[in-house]
């Protein structure tokens, strides 16, 4: 990254694509994938669908046929959140190389070596804890954050032409979602409104205090804009 004077190296991953003679090469860094792209010899962040459609493409789509479905499944992955917890031998190590804890270590071996064996069992019986604590808490805090953020729901959509119900893991960028029309229901999903209109309560986003009103965009032959359109 040229702009904080950053160096990643990560693993490129070689993908055979199925039904196509070619090979598609991509990585991962910082929950973006970038893939290959052979126009400009390099790699590209993944864009998405919409940054090609004006706002009457939306009006048109007739639903995703289950080859188009299976393609953006592959490339764009499942419509969730991933959150890893580290395991504890990682933070334990994390924790331990923590200049305090170094300064700690060598403490109780100083102590040790000149044979105050209480102050060093102190230092260290406290260091130990300390870490412990640390680790517990960490894991916790992490173990938390994962269970908000995993967030599943059955919608329903079009596909082939068909309404169908399934999970909101397995929503693909282009999928037609129907709202119900009784309320309480949890977007799982960036969407853009194509009939009607709703009451959207973006507080945890936003930070607005009350409830806003969503209205379809305008068919027009205009490029799309998505932060123009939120």
């Amino acid at each position: 990254d040229n702009r904080f004077n950053q160096v990643f190296e990560e693993q490129v991953v070689r993908e055979k694509c199925p039904n196509q003679n070619k090979i598609e090469l991509y990585f991962v860094n910082k929950k973006n994938k970038y893939v290959w792209d052979e126009t400009i010899q390099m790699f590209r962040k993944l864009r998405n669908i919409d940054e090609s459609l004006n706002q009457s493409d939306f009006f048109k789509m007739q639903g995703l046929s289950p080859h188009e479905v299976k393609e953006r499944l592959r490339e764009y992955g499942e419509n969730i959140i991933k959150i890893s917890v580290p395991p504890v031998l990682h933070l334990v190590i994390h924790e331990g190389l923590n200049p305090f804890f170094l300064f700690q270590a060598y403490t109780v071996i100083l102590w040790t070596l000149q044979f105050y064996w209480k102050f060093a069992v102190i230092i260290a019986v406290t260091s130990v804890i300390s870490v412990t604590v640390s680790v517990w808490e960490t894991r916790r805090q992490n173990r938390n954050l994962r269970d908000k953020m995993k967030s599943e729901s059955k919608v329903r959509v079009i596909r082939n032409n068909r309404e169908v119900e399934l999970s909101s893991k397995e929503l693909v960028p282009g999928d037609q979602v129907l709202l119900p029309t009784n309320g309480g229901y949890t977007v799982e999903c960036d969407s853009v409104l194509v009939e009607g209109s709703c009451v959207v309560n973006e507080s945890m986003l936003t930070g607005e205090s009350i409830p806003v009103t969503k209205v379809t965009i305008p068919d027009e032959q205009v490029k799309f804009n998505y932060d123009q359109q939120r």
